[in-house]
């Protein structure tokens, strides 16, 4: 009888280990599971956090295109302001506008002949007499005298 009274203590003991093992199982089971959704959500946080900053980086550089482009911009229309700056002192200028109309539009002071060769075009002309003009040089032209 001591015999089945130990059998019996030991399946009493072993079926309370069962249970403290069982009982102590899920509790490690469910740490387990926190400490991996944890791990699965400063993951997740951080790809997010990678893909905000790359997206930052890549409207950064546009941003700085477009700088840029902006710059070119500005200096091409700085430099055409300067240019037609220049072309509205030179058209207050009478002379100026004189020596343009005589080579634009042919036209010729009393006793005046003028000869157009194939390199008088209309840009060439005006350049030509804006040059002269900026440097005070006067247009001379091919005359002949009414003998």
């Amino acid at each position: 009888m001591k015999q089945q009274n130990q059998s019996t203590n030991s399946n009493i003991v072993s079926i309370n280990q069962k249970r403290k093992q069982k009982t102590s199982s899920p509790v490690w089971k469910s740490h387990s599971l926190v400490t991996k959704l944890i791990v699965i959500a400063l993951i997740a946080i951080s790809g997010v956090m990678i893909v905000g900053i790359g997206n930052q980086l890549q409207q950064a550089n546009q941003l700085d295109q477009k700088i840029e482009k902006a710059k070119a911009e500005k200096e091409f229309a700085e430099k055409q302001k300067e240019s037609l700056t220049q072309q509205v002192e030179l058209l207050q200028s009478d002379e100026y506008i004189a020596k343009l109309a005589r080579s634009e539009y042919y036209l010729s002071k009393n006793g005046e002949i003028i000869f157009s060769t194939p390199n008088d075009t209309a840009e060439n002309k005006a350049q030509q007499v804006k040059e002269e003009v900026e440097q005070g040089e006067t247009v001379v032209k091919v005359t002949t005298q009414n003998r």
